[in-house]
């Protein structure tokens, strides 16, 4: 405390018309009228009364002064700023959260991330000061603080993320396999097994998963890379998995006991068996869905392109727009002149212009309103039936609940419609009642603020809105679902 306040007096001797600022903070204090900031600090308290403008005009004013100054800005503002946005980034608990990094070595990161950040953010406003910039105040902001923030995670990150694929020494493979690594795209999301397989879930198509499973059938016992596969995300192909639930790379060495001599190498195992597995699945969308192989994400997909790009990037008129609706989904893009959408000299023109038709899996569970109204091209009266009965466990629950006829879910299936196996019928959290979130263990006040604020459209959103604790993060993400809510 001697440190602070010799530090305050030193601010004051610098800028002493703040003094009657600091006066009006203690005699708030002292009679209490009013809520102390949520960082117990004189000095932050100060700059944060002041604001952003007269910070930033002080720095610019104080010539002699600047270098004391700005030392304080950093250490008692931007540092303090940082420590109490950087813990609520949903991004960097996501990655502490797949590492199961302990709290002590999380805060640890989080105190080397905030410092480094805030001698960024000191350099930048430094830079604003000499170009006597009228907008450098902005710097100072919490906006911009934020977003610096996010930032300064996902480098973090990336670093880290480098550093375990460095690790990746052990790999040993079979006779003349080539190495998976260096066949991996720069751009992941261009290739095609991240059509059937995403970062975060999976989506795959009803003929994949059956061709995957009769793979799994035919190897016994199943190659560990598969198994990986099927751990890391959750297809419950085999007894170490469950339908629904993906597990982290610990959790798939742990359930797989993958040899190596610390946890790094035990990771670097798991990921040198994952490029493995994703190489072979590579090769069964080759064999079984050519289509998909052959796509490019940089055409325009007829079958799941908003009516905007449609009449934007292939220039349809909305009477061709409204019948490519109606058939969707397509195979070929010949099938346009069959079923009439368009005339055969359009053809061509469509396709210079990017065209391409691949059929596109949507997980009827997990699935958007407007996804399941244009994708599958089926009236609103049914999708609605959909959302209201879902979750299903499998695709013949679906005439089981009377949700569908058999007719309509194999014109579905035909259409792309795929089932991703529900873990536990988990509520969706943007249909949730205040008591199931009070007897989850969520408390009254903040499960009130949630309800505010719904409907929520990502896990991110979410946070970024409520920026919750971390007992009640992990609270809701394991007694919920979070998916778009329609009534």
């Amino acid at each position: 405390m001697p440190s602070t306040q010799n530090e305050l007096k030193e601010l004051l001797q610098v800028v002493p018309e703040w003094t009657r600022f600091l006066e009006e903070i203690n005699s708030i204090n002292t009679t209490g009228s009013a809520v102390k900031s949520a960082i117990s600090s004189p000095l932050f308290s100060l700059f944060e009364k002041v604001g952003p403008k007269a910070i930033y005009n002080a720095l610019c004013a104080s010539r002699e002064n600047r270098k004391t100054l700005s030392k304080l800005v950093r250490n008692h503002y931007l540092l303090l700023v940082a420590s109490q946005i950087l813990p609520r980034n949903a991004t960097l608990r996501r990655f502490f959260q797949e590492r199961r990094i302990d709290k002590d070595s999380q805060q640890g990161q989080i105190t080397s991330i905030a410092a480094e950040l805030a001698f960024n953010l000191e350099a930048a406003l430094s830079k604003k000061i000499d170009e006597r910039a009228e907008d450098g105040h902005k710097v100072l902001l919490p906006a911009y603080i934020q977003a610096s923030a996010n930032n300064a995670v996902i480098d973090f990150v990336k670093l880290e993320s480098q550093w375990e694929k460095q690790t990746l020494q052990d790999l040993n493979l079979d006779g003349d396999q080539e190495d998976p690594r260096d066949n991996l795209s720069a751009e992941t999301t261009k290739l095609p097994e991240n059509l059937i397989l995403s970062k975060e879930k999976v989506q795959y198509l009803n003929e994949f998963r059956n061709a995957l499973t009769e793979l799994f059938l035919r190897q016994k016992p199943a190659e560990q890379s598969l198994l990986t596969l099927d751990c890391v995300f959750g297809l419950g192909l085999s007894q170490y998995s469950t339908a629904g639930v993906e597990m982290t790379m610990r959790e798939c060495c742990e359930k797989l006991s993958l040899s190596g001599e610390t946890q790094a190498r035990k990771i670097a195992r798991c990921q040198v068996l994952l490029d493995k597995g994703m190489d072979q699945v590579r090769q069964l969308v080759r064999e079984k869905l050519p289509v998909v192989a052959e796509y490019r994400q940089q055409q325009v997909n007829i079958n799941s392109a908003s009516r905007r790009d449609l009449r934007h990037q292939l220039d349809l008129t909305e009477g061709e727009i409204e019948r490519l609706m109606i058939y969707r989904q397509y195979k070929k893009l010949v099938e346009l002149v069959d079923k009439s959408v368009v005339k055969v000299d359009r053809l061509k023109e469509l396709e210079k212009k990017g065209a391409a038709a691949v059929p596109v899996p949507v997980d009827i569970n997990s699935a958007t309103m407007r996804d399941l109204l244009d994708i599958l091209a089926i009236p609103k009266a049914m999708a609605e039936r959909l959302v209201s009965l879902r979750p299903f466990p499998d695709l013949a629950s679906l005439v089981k609940k009377q949700a569908l006829s058999e007719e309509e879910l194999g014109r579905l299936t035909a259409n792309g419609a795929v089932l991703r196996p529900v873990a536990n019928q988990r509520t969706n959290i943007n249909k949730v009642e205040l008591i199931q979130l009070v007897k989850a263990g969520v408390d009254e006040a903040t499960a009130g603020r949630l309800l505010l604020g719904r409907p929520y459209s990502s896990w991110q959103e979410l946070e970024e809105f409520l920026g919750l604790e971390e007992g009640t993060w992990q609270v809701l993400r394991k007694n919920f679902i979070l998916s778009e809510a329609y009534s």
